[in-house]
């Protein structure tokens, strides 16, 4: 096995992709690249804040991992990586990895990692971040945004362009100007706001939603949940179909109109109604839970 990871190491070093950077050392590293550079960005533990900036080149500060065994930093056939190479084993002592990576505005980044606290700003190009375990923030984003997290609380501001994020045992809260919005949460609350809504699914288990945003002509939101609460804000002047299900033991308050939810045998609520034009549509389904719609 060492001589395994000695040959991969001469190969990187040959390549010239990795650096002599090792455990718990000081970095300070750039490289230049294409103003539109794709990003490839591996980080096991520890915390990473990636910038955008109007440099052409990435930069790199902190200090890695007190575990690492060596920094993969370099262009691999048009693709920039960096990665922070860990043992496969005994990552139970030790500080992980404290890195500020500033990246052109345009770029186009993926982030990896397994416990890991991401945070990114100001980048065009498109973004994936990807953590078993860790708080995933992400603000002043272009292009397509997704994220995913096991264990951690995902936070996003002021987004355009499309949004998915999902989260198991962790909050989503989302404040964005993107009109495409697609949500996913277990055992965690979601609070959203989007200026305007083209297209919006969320789903959540075992937690509450509270969404308030303006249905653009012709838009569709499709909204479920089980043992959460759904609390829906739209515009006054709605111009949609509207179908709300509250299913077994769930009440429906209507704020928007006059129109009442109807019981059906035996605790069933229900509200089937047509506002303005009716060409937008907006689907609520609950489990063991209420749904109000109101004037948000």
């Amino acid at each position: 096995m060492q001589f395994e990871k000695r040959l991969l190491l001469i190969l990187l070093l040959s390549l010239g992709l990795a650096s002599n950077a090792s455990a718990g050392d000081a970095i300070d590293k750039s490289l230049a690249v294409p103003a539109k550079a794709v990003i490839s960005i591996n980080n096991t533990r520890g915390a990473v804040a990636i910038i955008g900036w109007d440099q052409p080149q990435v930069s790199i500060k902190g200090e890695l991992d007190d575990l690492a065994e060596a920094l993969v930093f370099g262009a691999d056939d048009g693709l920039i990586v960096v990665d922070v190479k860990m043992p496969r084993q005994d990552l139970n002592w030790g500080n992980g990895s404290d890195l500020t990576i500033q990246v052109p505005h345009s770029s186009r980044v993926k982030f990896v990692g397994v416990s890991s606290e991401v945070e990114i700003e100001s980048v065009r190009g498109g973004v994936q971040l990807q953590s078993i375990s860790g708080d995933l923030r992400a603000r002043k984003i272009e292009g397509q945004l997704i994220m995913n997290t096991v264990s951690g609380d995902i936070i996003i501001e002021d987004v355009a362009g499309s949004v998915l994020a999902s989260t198991i045992s962790g909050d989503l809260a989302l404040s964005v100007t993107a009109t495409e919005v697609r949500l996913d949460t277990v055992s965690g609350d979601l609070v959203l706001e989007m200026t305007t809504v083209d297209q919006l699914a969320a789903r959540s288990v075992s937690g509450s939603m509270e969404i308030i945003g303006k249905l653009n002509p012709a838009g569709q939101i499709d909204l479920s949940s089980v043992s959460g609460d759904i609390r829906l804000g739209l515009q006054s002047g709605l111009n949609a179909t509207v179908d709300l299900d509250g299913g077994m033991s769930g009440a429906i308050e209507n704020r928007l109109s006059e129109l009442e939810a109807k019981t059906h045998f035996p605790a069933r609520q229900r509200l089937n109604a047509v506002f303005g034009d009716g060409k937008g549509r907006v689907s609520v389904r609950t489990v063991s839970a209420d749904i109000t719609l109101e004037e948000g």
